[in-house]
């Protein structure tokens, strides 16, 4: 499912703009947003890609050689909450399209981390940046 510069400007989340190019803190009614800390809230969709992409690597290069029936489990479990509660209704729906054509893989650490940098390449391809070669790592 390919992301188009026509389904990011269908999104109406917060989480989809970008900051450098539109002011991202009005309502969708145009009137002004409560004050808050613009300059850190809300994120922008270039801020929270970052943000996930760092833990979904962290927690890959973390995972378990070996893991338990249980650590699988709550490794599943985490990543399809991830999965839902993305907050771009857009990636949301991508990221679950992909999790249903390429089964969620965590059976070792080599193959879950296989799977969060093909996820992350397949990602960078849809948006048109940089493809990451494993062997590089």
């Amino acid at each position: 499912m390919k992301k188009t510069k026509m389904d990011i400007k269908q999104c109406y989340e917060s989480s989809c703009n970008d900051k450098n190019k539109q002011n991202i803190y009005q309502n969708k009614d145009n009137t002004n947003s409560t004050k808050i800390n613009k300059k850190i809230y809300p994120p922008d969709r270039v801020e929270i890609g970052r943000a996930s992409w760092l833990i979904l690597h962290t927690i890959a290069a973390n995972y378990p050689n070996k893991p338990t029936e249980e650590e699988k489990q709550k490794y599943t479990s985490f990543f399809y909450a991830f999965s839902n509660l993305y907050p771009c209704h857009i990636c949301k729906l991508d990221l679950l399209y992909t999790l249903k054509k390429h089964k969620f893989n965590c059976n070792n650490k080599i193959e879950f981390s296989k799977f969060i940098y093909n996820l992350h390449n397949k990602v960078n391809s849809d948006i048109v940046m940089t493809i990451i070669r494993l062997d590089e790592l």
